[in-house]
């Protein structure tokens, strides 16, 4: 089944629903010390998925690729860019709170990554602003899976672009 490419309406709504989710389990942990076995939920592929199409069609990130059509990659990739008969392969990772990833197999072959940091967006009762990095070729980086902190990415991979992003101003 295709990935239904969310409008960046819906993907606002969704973050407020995140958000309401994330500040109920919160506040469960606040008041019972058995919910802190209770996970904060994963963010959903298709909206971070999403998010990343809006940011390279509307050449916020990875300008270099601005003559390329950007669209869900199927079993190849997250994001298949083409152009000319030439193909990238995208792969979009996403974070909240943690910033921490594992980088597997597909993630190493592809041409880039594309790694959303929400930070403490879903945690804060004001949004704040979004890290989008980008990895070119994280192969020549990392040659097998990796578990990989944000924070240890920027210490072993010299040339990722970072840019902030701020979803209302999009």
């Amino acid at each position: 089944m295709a990935k239904q490419f969310l409008s960046l309406e819906e993907i606002r709504t969704l973050n407020r629903l995140l958000r309401q989710i994330f500040e109920y389990i919160t506040y469960l942990k606040d008041k019972n010390p058995l919910a802190g076995k209770i996970k904060y939920p994963q963010l959903p592929s298709n909206a971070t998925e999403s998010l990343a199409l809006h940011l390279l069609r509307k050449r916020i990130i990875l300008k270099e690729l601005s003559s390329y059509h950007f669209a869900f990659g199927g079993s190849t990739s997250d994001i298949l860019a083409e152009s000319g008969g030439k193909k990238v392969r995208i792969e979009v990772k996403a974070t909240a709170r943690s910033a921490f990833q594992y980088f597997g197999p597909r993630d190493i072959r592809a041409d880039y990554i594309i790694w959303i940091h929400f930070g403490q967006y879903f945690m804060k009762a004001e949004e704040t602003p979004l890290q989008v990095i980008t990895i070119r070729s994280p192969g020549t980086h990392f040659s097998r899976p990796v578990k990989i902190t944000l924070s240890k990415l920027r210490q072993s991979v010299p040339d990722v672009v970072e840019k902030e992003i701020d979803l209302r101003t999009l």
